[in-house]
């Protein structure tokens, strides 16, 4: 597991992150794992839910918005992956 951490730090290269996930990982504790193998995770985003439809995906996008982030970590199965690429590919305005 140390291997993996110290490789999420090095693909981060020191860029302002956002981890998205589900709250049975934060339950689990790899949310703080990740956390103190990094101090580059700006936000972290749990709430993603089972099968998410678009009303549940449009507050987290919302919330990832809200901050400058660099690049997305997906740390999950399929929803939270699949909610990590709707935010990565939008068309929004950062700015």
């Amino acid at each position: 597991m140390d291997d993996v951490l110290h490789n999420i730090e090095l693909l981060i290269s020191g860029r302002k992150s956002l981890l998205i996930t589900s709250s049975g990982f934060v339950d689990r504790g790899l949310v703080n794992k990740v956390l103190s193998s990094t101090k580059n995770i700006i936000k972290v985003i749990s709430d993603v839910k089972t099968h998410p439809d678009f009303n549940d995906i449009e507050p987290l996008y919302k919330i990832a918005y809200e901050n400058n982030f660099e690049v997305i970590v997906a740390l999950g199965g399929g929803s939270v992956i699949d909610v990590a690429k709707f935010i990565s590919v939008s068309n929004k305005d950062k700015n």
